[in-house]
């Protein structure tokens, strides 16, 4: 009688033993917490007349203030509806700069142009929710042309592509400045899940 039970728990043990563990749910990593950073905290990008290449170095080090700033908190960001085709903004004043999110459906491609009496002096980046330029992304914001960044999704998912919109003389404040957004998909098939909470960039009103 206790040899069978004794042998019954031994191949219980052992069946447990060779049985395959239960993977753990994988639970993305939630930045939720991190606070929307007030305005006076936010970097800001200093005043200065001419092209932004004539202060190249000083953009550089402020797009690295960007991203320490967006590893600490939430950026505010104008969300841009998915039908939308021109959009009209003015950066605030003691920013000197302007972020709009939206998001760019799988193989699909997206043209933003600035247009202002004084375009060349302005500068638009494309960055991803880290403060990071987004690839493959081509800019254009040489002298006497008009700031433009395409971008072009080459993966299989939706990516969330931020536009920021830098004023370095404050122009924007006398004369609104306009984005002009050429989609290659048809915006009646947007794409469905555009986050109203992303993770770092938190949607502003308009």
């Amino acid at each position: 009688m206790i040899r069978p039970l004794l042998l019954s728990l031994l191949v219980s043990v052992s069946l447990c033993a060779q049985a395959p563990a239960q993977a753990t749910p994988f639970k993305a990593r939630s930045l939720a917490h991190l606070p929307i950073l007030e305005m006076g905290k936010l970097p800001t990008l200093p005043q200065v007349g001419g092209r932004p290449e004539s202060t190249l170095r000083l953009n550089n080090d402020w797009l690295e203030s960007l991203g320490k700033a967006v590893r600490k908190g939430r950026i505010p960001a104008t969300a841009i509806d998915d039908g939308a085709l021109d959009i009209t903004g003015a950066v605030p004043g003691p920013l000197g700069w302007q972020a709009f999110i939206l998001v760019v459906p799988s193989r699909a491609k997206l043209v933003v142009t600035l247009d202002h009496p004084e375009a060349d002096q302005f500068r638009l980046d494309g960055l991803d929710t880290r403060g990071e330029p987004m690839t493959p992304t081509f800019l254009s914001n040489g002298p006497g042309r008009t700031p433009t960044v395409e971008y072009r999704n080459n993966l299989d998912t939706a990516e969330v592509l931020i536009i920021l919109v830098q004023d370095h003389g404050r122009l924007s404040l006398k004369t609104p400045f306009k984005l002009n957004l050429k989609r290659s998909w048809d915006p009646s098939e947007a794409y469905k899940g555009r986050p109203k909470d992303p993770v770092i960039w938190a949607p502003e009103a308009r």
